[in-house]
């Protein structure tokens, strides 16, 4: 079995060199870099992962837990993540919390028992305070989009003004009767655009429930006849299923716009709230990365990362 120490013998060179060879982030020489591993592929080689981790006390992964594997745009999320986390040197563990097989809690076990070096999390509550707190003690931990833990940093996106970016483009086309559908956490930005564009309360209507089925949307539709429907995240499938179980056109018949750009909602060419991915994916890593290489340079209180939405204008809108 061919070892760091026979490549070095084989190819002259000493056992550090061929060692750093496996870092990308390593100073070694491009010619020298590239003998090893080329020599190393020739011979099918793998350096032991696990024993370098060991003994440099990280293990070179960021852990990941996503909340509900129901919301499409969390995979766009992890495509973008994974890439910049690459670009140095690092893996990501993914783990999902499913209702009835995985709680949010196993899903922390796990990522502490593989010992990532950093944790990325989406809390839906603070049910794991204790634990989170703890494992903050044993690694970086950030959470993403949502802001439960007041103790540990956060990068969010600013969807209360998403939400009043979104309502207020369908009013400045003219849309009175507008129906939303989604979280209560981003009403507040869907009224504000509503008083500003001086609609009157009875014009609109709110269905702040994320369990409000494809059926009880249709009745909606039905009975409040809303010109647009404002859908937020994973509630646009329901959304644009009920839309089209009630024979109705987008957006001759009613106008579509949804909170989260995804790939099918590009396909069928909905306007949307987006957030710029790469970007969140890129300052999301450097800031890891940088707490990961200063820990003693962390500041005393939780830092907040906000990052503004903007709106994909597609053929979903029509204007009155």
């Amino acid at each position: 079995m061919s070892t760091l120490k026979t490549i070095a013998e084989c190819l002259g060179v000493s056992y550090s060199t061929v060692s750093r060879s496996f870092d990308p982030k390593s100073r070694v020489g491009p010619e020298t870099r590239k003998r090893v591993l080329d020599y190393a592929a020739e011979i099918n080689f793998q350096p032991n992962l696990i024993a370098r981790s060991l003994k440099k006390n990280e293990t070179k992964t960021v852990g990941i837990i996503i909340p509900s594997l129901e919301n499409i745009f969390y995979i766009d999320v992890l495509q973008h993540i994974e890439i910049a986390l690459k670009s140095y040197g690092y893996r990501l563990l993914v783990s999902f919390v499913q209702h009835g097989f995985t709680t949010e809690l196993e899903c922390l076990e796990l990522m502490k028992a593989s010992q990532v070096d950093a944790l990325i999390f989406m809390p839906t509550s603070r049910d794991s305070k204790d634990y989170i707190l703890r494992l903050s003690k044993e690694c970086y931990v950030i959470q993403l989009f949502t802001l439960f833990y007041d103790e540990v940093d956060s990068l969010i996106m600013n969807d209360v003004g998403g939400a009043f970016l979104g309502a207020d483009f369908l009013f400045k086309q003219r849309h009175r009767r507008v129906l939303y559908i989604g979280g209560p956490d981003r009403v507040e930005g869907f009224i504000r655009a509503a008083k500003k564009n001086a609609i009157p309360a009875d014009e609109v209507c709110i269905k702040d429930d994320w369990n409000i089925t494809h059926k009880e949307t249709m009745r909606t539709i039905q009975d409040f006849k809303p010109t647009a429907i404002f859908a937020i995240a994973y509630m646009a499938e329901t959304a644009w299923r009920a839309i089209r179980s009630s024979k109705m056109d987008i957006p001759d018949d009613i106008s579509l716009i949804v909170y989260d750009d995804t790939k099918w909602i590009n396909v069928l060419d909905i306007t949307a709230v987006a957030h710029d991915l790469k970007l969140l994916s890129e300052i999301l890593v450097e800031h890891i990365m940088l707490k990961l290489r200063s820990p003693d340079n962390i500041l005393p209180q939780p830092q907040k990362i906000v990052l503004e939405p903007f709106i994909i204008k597609r053929n979903s809108v029509k204007k009155l």
